[in-house]
């Protein structure tokens, strides 16, 4: 008599209603291999810890190897999966761990869409700072979801702000068209590195960009940036000099920076 055999399974855990795959045999009678991988009509039960669980078809996966797509159903706890096929159950040696989501009770959740959101950053304390091309500004939102204006500029400029980064000290740097604009956590606003359309390493007073793109800043305070113009990523150092990591070739090979 055949007996179902759960081999293992995949994930071994999540919330409800996550996909999971069943690997074993003999969930259904063995098919030929000349008949292909399936899928086949599911006539075994699958249970999570004893709740049945919605089970699709099943498929041949290899000769002596079955699989069972299924999903974890509601109600479940963490326990053991089982599968009935023929008249015999078999229970995995591994249990299935059911995650509880931790919900944050009234927050109301905003999207950077809402402010034509082009990108964002965190800052240490958890606020966060979306980039709003649209108007020409940054709006910051605290954790409790109260909004404000960081920084606006002019909205008839065809200057476009395409990212923002924050560093440990609350320091704001976006990048628009060819250059990077610091914004202090007081709000004082200064050009920090690119006045001149072109590509040069040097010190940030006299460096020059082509169309920057994303900002990233890492613990030591050092910029990287995409200098998109030019096809290259290049690092500001916190001592103010600019070069150039990788890149310089329109196209995408693979290879030393």
């Amino acid at each position: 008599m055949l007996v179902p055999e759960i081999n293992s399974f995949y994930p071994n855990s999540g919330i409800k209603g996550t996909n999971v795959s069943i690997i074993g045999n003999n969930f259904i009678p063995q098919v030929p291999t000349e008949e292909g991988p399936g899928p086949y009509v599911n006539t075994s039960i699958v249970k999570f810890n004893g709740v049945i669980a919605k089970a699709g078809q099943i498929y041949q996966d290899s000769i002596n190897m079955q699989r069972i797509n299924t999903i974890v159903p509601e109600g479940v706890t963490s326990g053991p999966i089982t599968v009935t096929a023929m008249g015999t159950t078999s229970s995995s040696i591994e249990d299935f761990i059911v995650i509880e989501p931790n919900y944050l009770s009234n927050v109301t959740v905003s999207t950077a869409s809402d402010y034509g959101g082009i990108d964002v950053d965190r800052d240490a304390e958890g606020n966060l700072y979306v980039a709003n091309n649209d108007h020409k500004e940054i709006v910051k939102i605290t954790p409790d979801g109260t909004k404000t204006i960081f920084w606006s500029g002019d909205v008839t400029s065809q200057q476009t702000l395409l990212g923002i980064a924050v560093d440990k000290h609350g320091n704001v740097f976006a990048t628009i068209e060819d250059s990077i604009r610091k914004i202090s956590p007081d709000g004082a606003f200064t050009i920090l590195a690119g006045t001149t359309k072109g590509y040069l390493d040097a010190s940030v007073n006299t460096a020059q960009f082509s169309d920057i793109r994303g900002i990233v800043v890492d613990s030591s305070c050092n910029i990287y940036i995409c200098d998109s113009g030019n096809y290259v990523v290049r690092k500001i150092s916190w001592d103010g000099t600019v070069v150039t990591l990788a890149g310089g070739l329109f196209g995408n090979p693979d290879g030393p920076g």
